[in-house]
Protein backbone atom coordinates (compact mmCIF):
# COMPACT_ATOMS: atom_id res chain seq x y z
CA UNK A 1 0.00 0.00 0.00
CA UNK A 2 1.11 3.71 -0.22
CA UNK A 3 0.78 4.46 3.29
CA UNK A 4 1.95 7.78 3.41
CA UNK A 5 0.00 8.79 0.81
CA UNK A 6 -3.11 7.46 1.51
CA UNK A 7 -2.65 8.28 5.09
CA UNK A 8 -2.45 12.32 3.36
CA UNK A 9 -5.75 11.65 1.62
CA UNK A 10 -7.36 10.68 4.92
CA UNK A 11 -6.13 13.43 6.94
CA UNK A 12 -8.30 15.52 3.63
CA UNK A 13 -11.10 13.82 4.95
CA UNK A 14 -13.57 14.61 8.32
CA UNK A 15 -12.12 12.19 10.70
CA UNK A 16 -9.75 12.36 13.37
CA UNK A 17 -6.23 10.82 13.72
CA UNK A 18 -7.86 7.60 15.79
CA UNK A 19 -9.50 6.79 12.41
CA UNK A 20 -6.72 6.83 10.45
CA UNK A 21 -4.29 4.78 12.07
CA UNK A 22 -7.46 2.75 12.07
CA UNK A 23 -7.93 2.22 8.51
CA UNK A 24 -4.35 1.51 7.81
CA UNK A 25 -4.41 -0.95 10.37
CA UNK A 26 -7.37 -2.71 8.37
CA UNK A 27 -5.15 -2.30 5.03
CA UNK A 28 -2.78 -3.72 6.59
CA UNK A 29 -4.40 -6.84 7.65
CA UNK A 30 -6.00 -6.91 3.98
CA UNK A 31 -2.55 -6.67 2.69
CA UNK A 32 -1.65 -10.31 4.47
CA UNK A 33 -4.90 -11.91 3.20
CA UNK A 34 -5.01 -10.36 -0.67
CA UNK A 35 -1.49 -9.17 -1.12
CA UNK A 36 -0.71 -5.84 -2.54
CA UNK A 37 -3.80 -3.69 -2.68
CA UNK A 38 -2.42 -1.75 -5.03
CA UNK A 39 -1.98 -4.64 -7.16
CA UNK A 40 -5.17 -6.12 -7.02
CA UNK A 41 -6.51 -2.05 -8.18
CA UNK A 42 -4.19 -2.04 -11.46
CA UNK A 43 -5.13 -5.80 -11.49
CA UNK A 44 -9.41 -5.02 -11.32
CA UNK A 45 -9.88 -1.70 -9.50
CA UNK A 46 -10.35 -4.47 -6.06
CA UNK A 47 -13.37 -5.71 -7.60
CA UNK A 48 -12.14 -9.36 -6.62
CA UNK A 49 -10.99 -8.25 -3.42
CA UNK A 50 -14.23 -6.79 -2.07
CA UNK A 51 -16.06 -9.74 -3.95
CA UNK A 52 -14.43 -11.73 -1.15
CA UNK A 53 -15.05 -9.83 1.67
CA UNK A 54 -18.90 -10.17 0.86
CA UNK A 55 -20.10 -11.61 4.25
CA UNK A 56 -23.94 -11.63 5.57
CA UNK A 57 -25.45 -11.54 8.73
CA UNK A 58 -26.89 -15.14 8.36
CA UNK A 59 -23.04 -15.92 6.93
CA UNK A 60 -22.26 -14.85 10.76
CA UNK A 61 -24.73 -16.31 12.42
CA UNK A 62 -23.60 -19.78 10.70
CA UNK A 63 -20.32 -18.99 11.55
CA UNK A 64 -19.48 -19.26 7.89
CA UNK A 65 -15.30 -19.86 7.48
CA UNK A 66 -13.41 -16.73 6.60
CA UNK A 67 -11.33 -15.78 3.37
CA UNK A 68 -7.91 -17.49 4.07
CA UNK A 69 -5.61 -15.13 6.27
CA UNK A 70 -8.33 -13.39 8.10
CA UNK A 71 -8.92 -13.45 11.33
CA UNK A 72 -11.45 -12.45 13.42
CA UNK A 73 -11.52 -13.09 17.79
CA UNK A 74 -14.70 -11.80 17.78
CA UNK A 75 -17.99 -11.29 15.42
CA UNK A 76 -17.02 -12.27 12.29
CA UNK A 77 -20.31 -10.73 10.42
CA UNK A 78 -18.89 -7.30 11.69
CA UNK A 79 -14.90 -8.05 10.87
CA UNK A 80 -16.14 -8.36 7.72
CA UNK A 81 -18.12 -5.50 7.17
CA UNK A 82 -15.29 -3.22 8.50
CA UNK A 83 -12.94 -4.68 6.58
CA UNK A 84 -14.64 -4.34 3.48
CA UNK A 85 -15.39 -0.99 4.19
CA UNK A 86 -11.80 -0.63 4.45
CA UNK A 87 -11.39 -2.13 1.39
CA UNK A 88 -13.71 0.20 -0.30
CA UNK A 89 -11.87 3.38 1.48
CA UNK A 90 -8.20 2.49 -0.31
CA UNK A 91 -10.07 1.80 -3.50
CA UNK A 92 -11.67 5.59 -3.13
CA UNK A 93 -8.53 6.62 -2.49
CA UNK A 94 -7.04 5.27 -5.58
CA UNK A 95 -9.67 6.14 -8.06
CA UNK A 96 -9.39 9.45 -6.36
CA UNK A 97 -5.03 9.41 -6.99
CA UNK A 98 -5.94 7.91 -10.64
CA UNK A 99 -8.12 10.94 -11.63
CA UNK A 100 -5.61 13.23 -10.30
CA UNK A 101 -2.80 11.53 -12.31
CA UNK A 102 -1.48 13.23 -15.51
CA UNK A 103 -2.35 10.89 -18.71
CA UNK A 104 -1.45 7.46 -18.64
CA UNK A 105 1.86 6.64 -20.99
CA UNK A 106 1.71 4.78 -24.06
CA UNK A 107 3.61 1.73 -23.20
CA UNK A 108 6.41 0.64 -25.23
CA UNK A 109 7.56 -2.89 -23.38
CA UNK A 110 5.59 -5.45 -21.36
CA UNK A 111 5.67 -5.57 -17.61
CA UNK A 112 4.07 -7.58 -14.49
CA UNK A 113 2.08 -5.54 -12.16
CA UNK A 114 4.60 -6.03 -9.35
CA UNK A 115 8.45 -6.52 -8.93
CA UNK A 116 9.14 -10.14 -8.61
CA UNK A 117 9.78 -11.95 -5.50
CA UNK A 118 13.03 -12.96 -4.01
CA UNK A 119 13.60 -16.44 -4.09
CA UNK A 120 17.16 -17.00 -2.19
CA UNK A 121 18.42 -20.30 -3.66
CA UNK A 122 16.35 -21.05 -6.89
CA UNK A 123 18.25 -22.52 -9.73
CA UNK A 124 15.48 -20.33 -11.72
CA UNK A 125 14.03 -17.15 -9.73
CA UNK A 126 11.06 -15.41 -10.46
CA UNK A 127 10.70 -12.71 -12.96
CA UNK A 128 7.41 -12.13 -13.38
CA UNK A 129 6.79 -14.16 -16.36
CA UNK A 130 5.91 -17.93 -16.11
CA UNK A 131 5.15 -21.03 -18.28
CA UNK A 132 2.01 -22.96 -16.88
CA UNK A 133 2.80 -26.35 -18.97
CA UNK A 134 -0.23 -28.34 -20.22
CA UNK A 135 0.49 -32.48 -20.06
CA UNK A 136 -1.66 -33.93 -22.32
CA UNK A 137 -2.43 -36.53 -20.47
CA UNK A 138 -4.13 -34.36 -17.85
CA UNK A 139 -5.17 -31.56 -19.44
CA UNK A 140 -6.40 -30.32 -22.82
CA UNK A 141 -4.58 -27.44 -23.83
CA UNK A 142 -5.49 -27.42 -27.56
CA UNK A 143 -8.93 -27.55 -26.15
CA UNK A 144 -9.09 -24.47 -24.11
CA UNK A 145 -7.21 -22.43 -26.72
CA UNK A 146 -10.18 -23.79 -29.63
CA UNK A 147 -13.07 -22.77 -27.23
CA UNK A 148 -12.70 -19.23 -27.05
CA UNK A 149 -13.28 -19.08 -23.07
CA UNK A 150 -11.33 -16.22 -22.07
CA UNK A 151 -10.11 -17.35 -17.95
CA UNK A 152 -9.19 -21.00 -16.36
CA UNK A 153 -8.08 -21.86 -13.35
CA UNK A 154 -4.60 -23.88 -13.50
CA UNK A 155 -2.52 -26.04 -10.89
CA UNK A 156 0.33 -24.22 -10.06
CA UNK A 157 3.55 -26.33 -8.54
CA UNK A 158 2.95 -25.56 -4.59
CA UNK A 159 6.82 -24.29 -4.16
CA UNK A 160 5.19 -21.21 -6.72
CA UNK A 161 2.43 -21.06 -4.78
CA UNK A 162 3.52 -17.51 -2.57
CA UNK A 163 6.08 -16.69 -5.77
CA UNK A 164 3.24 -16.05 -8.63
CA UNK A 165 1.52 -12.59 -8.29
CA UNK A 166 -1.40 -10.97 -9.62
CA UNK A 167 -0.38 -9.17 -12.84
CA UNK A 168 1.98 -11.69 -13.79
CA UNK A 169 2.15 -12.67 -17.43
CA UNK A 170 3.09 -16.38 -19.11
CA UNK A 171 2.32 -18.51 -21.17
CA UNK A 172 0.46 -22.12 -21.86
CA UNK A 173 3.09 -24.39 -23.04
CA UNK A 174 1.51 -27.99 -24.03
CA UNK A 175 3.85 -30.57 -23.43
CA UNK A 176 4.61 -33.15 -26.17
CA UNK A 177 3.00 -36.19 -26.59
CA UNK A 178 2.22 -39.42 -28.48
CA UNK A 179 4.24 -37.75 -31.62
CA UNK A 180 2.49 -34.30 -31.62
CA UNK A 181 5.40 -31.64 -30.34
CA UNK A 182 5.70 -29.71 -27.60
CA UNK A 183 4.00 -25.73 -27.98
CA UNK A 184 3.26 -22.75 -27.00
CA UNK A 185 -0.69 -22.15 -27.35
CA UNK A 186 -1.27 -19.04 -25.49
CA UNK A 187 -0.30 -15.33 -23.77
CA UNK A 188 -1.79 -15.30 -20.74
CA UNK A 189 -2.00 -12.97 -17.57
CA UNK A 190 -2.29 -13.90 -13.56
CA UNK A 191 -5.51 -12.24 -12.55
CA UNK A 192 -6.46 -13.45 -9.06
CA UNK A 193 -3.60 -14.76 -6.59
CA UNK A 194 -3.44 -18.68 -5.83
CA UNK A 195 -5.37 -20.71 -3.12
CA UNK A 196 -5.94 -23.76 -2.81
CA UNK A 197 -9.66 -24.94 -4.64
CA UNK A 198 -10.78 -27.32 -6.81
CA UNK A 199 -11.52 -26.57 -10.78
CA UNK A 200 -15.72 -26.06 -10.53
CA UNK A 201 -15.89 -26.45 -14.39
CA UNK A 202 -13.17 -29.63 -15.26
CA UNK A 203 -14.43 -30.20 -18.60
CA UNK A 204 -10.80 -29.83 -20.49
CA UNK A 205 -9.11 -32.54 -17.85
CA UNK A 206 -8.85 -36.07 -19.10
CA UNK A 207 -10.00 -37.28 -16.01
CA UNK A 208 -12.08 -34.92 -14.18
CA UNK A 209 -11.38 -36.48 -10.95
CA UNK A 210 -8.00 -34.51 -11.12
CA UNK A 211 -9.69 -30.84 -11.16
CA UNK A 212 -12.30 -31.92 -8.61
CA UNK A 213 -9.58 -32.23 -6.60
CA UNK A 214 -8.46 -29.24 -4.10
CA UNK A 215 -5.12 -28.11 -5.23
CA UNK A 216 -3.30 -25.05 -5.07
CA UNK A 217 -4.70 -23.04 -8.71
CA UNK A 218 -4.26 -19.34 -9.94
CA UNK A 219 -6.73 -17.84 -12.15
CA UNK A 220 -5.06 -17.01 -15.58
CA UNK A 221 -6.99 -14.53 -18.53
CA UNK A 222 -6.22 -15.28 -22.33
CA UNK A 223 -4.21 -12.04 -23.63
CA UNK A 224 -3.47 -14.25 -27.13
CA UNK A 225 -3.33 -17.07 -29.10
CA UNK A 226 -1.63 -18.11 -32.38
CA UNK A 227 -2.35 -18.57 -35.80
CA UNK A 228 -1.19 -22.00 -34.66
CA UNK A 229 0.84 -23.25 -31.89
CA UNK A 230 4.28 -22.11 -31.75
CA UNK A 231 6.35 -25.37 -32.18
CA UNK A 232 8.45 -25.22 -28.98
CA UNK A 233 11.94 -26.89 -30.66
CA UNK A 234 11.34 -24.09 -33.45
CA UNK A 235 12.11 -21.02 -31.24
CA UNK A 236 15.68 -19.54 -31.58
CA UNK A 237 18.80 -21.13 -30.10
CA UNK A 238 19.21 -18.55 -28.09
CA UNK A 239 19.77 -18.93 -23.92
CA UNK A 240 16.56 -17.26 -23.28
CA UNK A 241 14.48 -19.62 -24.75
CA UNK A 242 16.12 -23.27 -23.10
CA UNK A 243 13.06 -23.40 -21.11
CA UNK A 244 10.76 -22.91 -23.15
CA UNK A 245 11.84 -25.18 -25.97
CA UNK A 246 12.84 -27.50 -23.45
CA UNK A 247 10.50 -27.07 -20.76
CA UNK A 248 10.69 -28.77 -16.68
CA UNK A 249 8.87 -31.18 -15.32
CA UNK A 250 7.17 -28.91 -13.17
CA UNK A 251 3.80 -27.07 -14.03
CA UNK A 252 5.00 -23.96 -13.20
CA UNK A 253 8.64 -22.35 -14.08
CA UNK A 254 9.83 -18.55 -14.26
CA UNK A 255 11.47 -17.60 -17.91
CA UNK A 256 12.85 -14.72 -19.28
CA UNK A 257 10.89 -11.22 -20.28
CA UNK A 258 12.89 -11.28 -23.51
CA UNK A 259 10.82 -14.76 -24.47
CA UNK A 260 8.00 -13.16 -23.61
CA UNK A 261 8.58 -10.18 -26.10
CA UNK A 262 9.34 -12.73 -28.52
CA UNK A 263 6.24 -14.87 -28.45
CA UNK A 264 3.96 -12.01 -28.23
CA UNK A 265 5.37 -10.46 -31.56
CA UNK A 266 4.42 -13.51 -32.73
CA UNK A 267 1.13 -13.08 -31.60
CA UNK A 268 0.76 -9.70 -32.94
CA UNK A 269 0.26 -8.61 -29.33
CA UNK A 270 1.74 -5.62 -28.25
CA UNK A 271 1.93 -3.19 -25.44
CA UNK A 272 -0.60 -1.12 -26.07
CA UNK A 273 -2.82 -4.17 -26.12
CA UNK A 274 -2.01 -5.64 -23.00
CA UNK A 275 -2.39 -1.83 -21.73
CA UNK A 276 -6.29 -2.15 -23.03
CA UNK A 277 -6.70 -5.10 -21.26
CA UNK A 278 -5.94 -4.06 -17.99
CA UNK A 279 -7.75 -0.41 -18.22
CA UNK A 280 -11.00 -2.46 -19.43
CA UNK A 281 -10.86 -4.18 -15.96
CA UNK A 282 -11.73 -1.42 -13.93
CA UNK A 283 -13.38 2.34 -13.88
CA UNK A 284 -10.62 4.10 -13.08
CA UNK A 285 -8.74 1.96 -16.03
CA UNK A 286 -11.36 2.95 -18.12
CA UNK A 287 -10.75 6.89 -17.43
CA UNK A 288 -7.25 6.03 -17.71
CA UNK A 289 -7.38 4.96 -21.20
CA UNK A 290 -9.79 6.90 -22.53
CA UNK A 291 -7.57 10.19 -21.27
CA UNK A 292 -4.69 8.14 -23.30
CA UNK A 293 -6.47 7.15 -26.24
CA UNK A 294 -7.59 10.59 -26.88
CA UNK A 295 -3.73 11.74 -28.02
CA UNK A 296 -3.14 8.86 -30.30
CA UNK A 297 -3.03 8.25 -34.37
CA UNK A 298 -5.91 6.81 -35.49
CA UNK A 299 -4.37 3.11 -35.95
CA UNK A 300 -3.55 3.11 -32.03
CA UNK A 301 -6.76 4.19 -31.19
CA UNK A 302 -8.47 0.74 -33.25
CA UNK A 303 -5.87 -1.38 -30.88
CA UNK A 304 -7.28 0.22 -28.08
CA UNK A 305 -11.04 -0.06 -29.05
CA UNK A 306 -11.09 -3.35 -30.20
CA UNK A 307 -9.36 -4.97 -26.86
CA UNK A 308 -11.96 -3.15 -24.93
CA UNK A 309 -15.16 -4.54 -26.96
CA UNK A 310 -13.57 -8.31 -26.66
CA UNK A 311 -12.55 -7.28 -23.03
CA UNK A 312 -14.39 -8.07 -19.47
CA UNK A 313 -16.93 -5.29 -19.75
CA UNK A 314 -19.02 -6.83 -21.78
CA UNK A 315 -19.20 -9.98 -19.90
CA UNK A 316 -19.72 -8.37 -16.49
CA UNK A 317 -23.42 -6.43 -18.43
CA UNK A 318 -23.76 -9.94 -19.61
CA UNK A 319 -23.58 -11.24 -16.00
CA UNK A 320 -25.50 -8.82 -14.75
CA UNK A 321 -28.26 -9.26 -16.72
CA UNK A 322 -28.24 -13.12 -16.64
CA UNK A 323 -27.60 -13.29 -20.56
CA UNK A 324 -30.82 -12.28 -21.22
CA UNK A 325 -31.53 -10.46 -24.28
CA UNK A 326 -33.31 -6.86 -23.27
CA UNK A 327 -34.72 -6.44 -26.73
CA UNK A 328 -36.49 -9.76 -26.17
CA UNK A 329 -37.82 -9.24 -23.01
CA UNK A 330 -39.12 -6.10 -24.20
CA UNK A 331 -40.65 -7.25 -26.73
CA UNK A 332 -42.26 -10.25 -23.75
CA UNK A 333 -40.81 -13.22 -25.78
CA UNK A 334 -38.29 -15.79 -24.43
CA UNK A 335 -34.78 -13.93 -23.76
CA UNK A 336 -33.01 -16.83 -23.99
CA UNK A 337 -31.34 -17.55 -27.75
CA UNK A 338 -30.06 -21.03 -26.26
CA UNK A 339 -27.79 -22.28 -23.68
CA UNK A 340 -23.95 -23.37 -24.18
CA UNK A 341 -22.66 -26.59 -23.04
CA UNK A 342 -21.48 -25.26 -19.86
CA UNK A 343 -25.16 -24.79 -19.03
CA UNK A 344 -24.59 -20.63 -19.36
CA UNK A 345 -27.19 -18.91 -21.33
CA UNK A 346 -25.54 -17.23 -24.32
CA UNK A 347 -25.75 -13.93 -25.19
CA UNK A 348 -24.06 -11.13 -27.02
CA UNK A 349 -22.61 -7.41 -25.67
CA UNK A 350 -23.77 -4.56 -27.89
CA UNK A 351 -21.70 -1.33 -27.55
CA UNK A 352 -24.76 1.13 -28.71
CA UNK A 353 -22.36 3.69 -29.45
CA UNK A 354 -19.19 2.75 -31.64
CA UNK A 355 -16.20 1.97 -29.30
CA UNK A 356 -14.10 3.29 -32.21
CA UNK A 357 -15.57 6.59 -31.51
CA UNK A 358 -13.93 7.34 -28.02
CA UNK A 359 -16.85 9.60 -27.20
CA UNK A 360 -16.83 10.72 -24.03
CA UNK A 361 -18.74 7.53 -21.93
CA UNK A 362 -18.36 5.17 -24.67
CA UNK A 363 -16.23 3.02 -22.70
CA UNK A 364 -18.36 2.47 -20.04
CA UNK A 365 -20.89 -0.73 -18.95
CA UNK A 366 -24.03 1.68 -19.40
CA UNK A 367 -23.12 1.66 -23.27
CA UNK A 368 -23.82 -1.82 -23.43
CA UNK A 369 -26.89 -3.34 -24.16
CA UNK A 370 -27.14 -7.30 -24.21
CA UNK A 371 -28.46 -9.12 -26.81
CA UNK A 372 -29.26 -12.09 -28.65
CA UNK A 373 -27.32 -12.89 -32.10
CA UNK A 374 -30.52 -12.26 -33.92
CA UNK A 375 -30.89 -8.61 -32.59
CA UNK A 376 -27.40 -8.07 -32.77
CA UNK A 377 -27.15 -8.42 -35.88
CA UNK A 378 -30.29 -6.28 -36.58
CA UNK A 379 -28.50 -3.75 -34.71
CA UNK A 380 -25.53 -3.68 -36.60
CA UNK A 381 -27.60 -3.77 -40.22
CA UNK A 382 -31.25 -4.10 -40.03
CA UNK A 383 -33.99 -1.45 -38.72
CA UNK A 384 -32.41 -0.73 -35.35
CA UNK A 385 -33.37 3.11 -34.26
CA UNK A 386 -32.05 4.61 -30.89
CA UNK A 387 -34.44 7.34 -30.39
CA UNK A 388 -33.13 9.21 -26.99
CA UNK A 389 -30.74 8.35 -24.05
CA UNK A 390 -31.78 9.62 -21.04
CA UNK A 391 -28.63 8.25 -18.58
CA UNK A 392 -30.85 5.69 -17.23
CA UNK A 393 -31.94 3.35 -20.51
CA UNK A 394 -32.94 4.08 -24.13
CA UNK A 395 -35.86 4.72 -25.92
CA UNK A 396 -35.62 2.44 -29.65
CA UNK A 397 -37.43 1.54 -32.16
CA UNK A 398 -37.22 -2.13 -33.19
CA UNK A 399 -39.74 -3.68 -36.40
CA UNK A 400 -42.02 -0.45 -36.00
CA UNK A 401 -42.43 -0.96 -32.00
CA UNK A 402 -41.01 1.28 -29.86
CA UNK A 403 -38.61 0.16 -26.88
CA UNK A 404 -37.92 1.28 -23.45
CA UNK A 405 -34.17 -1.21 -23.07
CA UNK A 406 -32.69 0.18 -19.37
CA UNK A 407 -28.98 0.85 -19.06
CA UNK A 408 -26.36 -1.36 -16.57
CA UNK A 409 -24.07 0.02 -14.26
CA UNK A 410 -21.80 -2.62 -12.41
CA UNK A 411 -19.41 -0.17 -10.94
Amino acid sequence: MQEDAYRAWLGTLPIVDKTTGNQTSRIHRLEIAFGDLDVAFDADGMAAVIAALQYSSKDGAAKKPLPPGIVSKGDYYRTMSTLRHAAGKYRSFRMWQAASQPVMAVPETFAPLAQPKSAPGRSVPPTGYWIFQANPTRWDADAWASSGERSLLYYVTPHDRDLIQLGDLGVIRRTAHQGTPAAIVALVEVVEATKQQPEPDPKFFIDPVLGAKPEYRVRLERLATFDAPVIAKDLPGDDIFDLLRKGLQWATTPFPAAGFAHLAQLAEFTPLDLTAIRGSRSHAGLTALQAMTASLPPKRRVVVSRRIERGPIGDKVKAARKHRCQVCEALGRDAVAFVKSSGEPYAEAHHVILVSTLQAGVLEATNVMVLCPNHHRQAHYGVFDVLAADGAGWTIMVDGETLTIPQTAIW
